[in-house]
């Protein structure tokens, strides 16, 4: 009962016992009875009443999420005079006799519209749960995340040859504690995590599957492990034109990776003053003279040194830039010195001369062991760029920005080939994809998946290109097909997005005009720390952040030293009313 009903009945009480007290014939003692009755009755309302801490009370919602304790969300809905509802097929008894399952807080707010405020505790609603909460006041009540994966991101899919790289954070597992990814052959990385949490893994599909791989941590309470499907394909590589102002021993060893991997690659070199030497590679035969808008429509990204860029007459430059900027074309600059002309193209990257110096240089958080040489310059990056790959002693080797539509690269290695000739053409097949698909014009049709997708969640689809279809087919593993309906980007009108709920594990294809993509969906305990974690940070986002329940709008308990100190002072009145009424009964003649 609140304050204000029981000193109301207290009141009435107290004036009835002051009134009795006062009519007694026996006047002996009568300011010592009143103040005892007082007492006791001003004590016992108070152990009986609750204070409010900044309102009246309301009618609370405790909505009990994965991971909430029992016993904490018990004391909460006692301590608010709340209603306890369940979530997430939760077993029910264990949050007490009254507790109700419901399938999302919408339906606790549909059915008892009552509710007037909420108190979510565990590790919170999921997103798509979030609009149900709008106009209610609500607060959460956090619970320890479990040990595990926090985020991770990767591809759902990764052409043949390409480094395959997943990144994410980790709750609950302390720096330093191994990370492994393991392949359908076995170990294919480690990592240690990091101060901040994070690590970095990676490996290279050389065929062509679908593939399951493994994540697992070793922490102190044993090793975790998920599951993450990756769809290898064979894509074909950016068509490749190269621009040398001489002929170098690199272009060479690009070229027949090119040829092996099966690219098409155009490569033109300046043997004297306005004479130039074309070799294509899985391209029709033809020179390639001067450097246009129509021959650049016909590749997917340029490669130049710094030679060739200071050579570019200014209706080539003109053409290139246009590219770029307009029409998404990829530019890679092959620098081995400070730059005299392209500072438009070059806008945004900082260099400057240099001692040349021999270095380790890693990307995709692996570092490579076999030093190689890089051009005598340093290199910055502004806000816009990002950096792909770096050296030993945490300086900028390589780097790509945007610049309109399109993209422009920069790197600073001068002898890549040495992967080649030490024996780790991965390694070069590595850094080459990276740079060039860092900036190659996207493909006309593709689709991108967000994962990891599970069963029972939303996965968001997103389709870039220039089809304007409205319906997507999934075909699931059993071979039945749902249709998935995108709904065009308000900004960018290449963008269409949809959401998409699977119903069952495997592996499900979306089919689209002209591309596809495989995708693997786990079960929908999967991956439960990463859910955790995000459904804790779309309920923090939603209330405001997670705090203690002594927060404002609850009532609260008198506090057991105050408790006590009330029932001794009952006690206390008690005996003195009981010890005058035995007076009085010795004193009474006896028959």
């Amino acid at each position: 009962m609140t304050l204000p009903l029981v000193g109301a009945a207290a009141g009435i009480a107290a004036l009835g016992l002051i009134w009795l007290e006062w009519r007694r014939l026996d006047r002996r003692h009568v300011g010592r009875r009143i103040a005892a009755s007082v007492i006791a009755v001003a004590s016992l309302a108070l152990l009986a009443s609750e204070r409010p801490v900044t309102h009246p009370e309301r009618a609370v919602a405790v909505i009990a999420t994965e991971g909430a304790d029992p016993a904490l969300v018990r004391h909460l809905a006692d301590s608010a005079r709340g209603s306890v509802y369940v979530l997430d097929e939760q077993e029910t008894s264990r949050f007490g006799a009254s507790a109700s399952a419901v399938p999302d807080i919408a339906f606790v707010l549909r059915h008892y519209p009552a509710t007037r405020a909420a108190i979510i505790v565990g590790w919170g609603l999921r997103e798509g749960e979030m609009d149900a909460l709008r106009g209610v006041p609500a607060r959460f009540v956090a619970a320890a995340l479990p040990p595990g994966i926090g985020t991770v991101r990767w591809a759902p899919s990764v052409a043949a040859g390409s480094r395959f790289a997943l990144r994410g954070t980790t709750t609950g597992i302390a720096p330093g504690t191994r990370v492994r990814l393991d392949d359908p052959a076995g170990p294919a990385d480690s990592a240690r995590v990091a101060p901040d949490s994070t690590f970095s893994l990676g490996t290279v599909p050389k065929t062509a599957a679908r593939l399951h791989y493994v994540i697992r941590i070793f922490g102190a309470g044993g090793i975790s492990a998920e599951t993450m499907g990756v769809s290898v394909v064979r894509r074909a590589l950016p068509r490749l034109l190269v621009v040398d102002g001489a002929p170098t021993f690199e272009t060479r060893y690009l070229k027949d990776w090119m040829a092996a991997a099966g690219g098409q690659l155009t490569v033109r070199t300046e043997i004297s003053r306005a004479r130039y030497r074309t070799t294509n590679v899985n391209r029709p035969v033809g020179e390639l003279g001067r450097i246009d808008s129509a021959a650049l429509s016909r590749y997917d990204a340029v490669l130049l040194d710094g030679r060739s860029l200071a050579g570019l007459g200014t209706s080539e430059r003109s053409a290139l830039t246009l590219a770029v900027r307009a029409r998404g074309l990829g530019l890679i600059v092959r620098l081995d010195a400070v730059p005299d002309r392209g500072d438009r193209l070059l806008a945004g990257f900082g260099l400057r001369a240099s001692p040349e110096r021999v270095t380790q240089l890693g990307w995709d958080g692996q570092v490579d062991r076999r030093p190689i040489a890089l051009a005598p310059l340093s290199l910055s990056v502004g806000e816009a760029a990002t950096v792909l790959v770096t050296d030993s002693a945490g300086g900028v080797a390589a780097a790509r920005r945007p610049l309109g539509t399109g993209a422009v690269a920069v790197t600073l290695a001068a002898t890549p080939s040495r992967w080649l000739l030490g024996g780790e053409p991965e390694r070069f097949a590595s850094y080459w994809s990276l740079l060039i698909g860092s900036v190659a014009r996207p493909d006309g049709e593709r689709w991108v998946a967000e994962a990891p997708a599970r069963v029972g969640a939303p996965l968001r689809l997103t389709r870039f290109g220039t089809s304007t279809a409205v319906v997507a087919g999934i075909v699931d593993p059993d071979g039945s097909t749902d249709s998935v309906y995108l709904a065009q980007d308000r900004i960018v009108s290449s963008e269409w997005h949809g959401t998409y709920w699977p119903r069952r594990t495997g592996w499900h294809r979306i089919r689209g005009d002209s591309a596809s993509l495989d995708f693997d969906v786990r079960p929908a305990r999967a991956w439960r720390s990463v859910q955790a974690s995000a459904r804790r940070r779309a309920t923090e986002h939603v209330t405001g952040g997670s705090e203690p329940f002594a927060a404002a709008g609850r009532v609260r308990r008198w506090g057991l030293p105050f408790q006590l100190m009330l029932f001794l002072a009952f006690i206390g009145a008690a005996a003195v009313l009981w010890s005058d009424r035995a007076e009085r009964w010795r004193r009474t003649p006896r028959a």
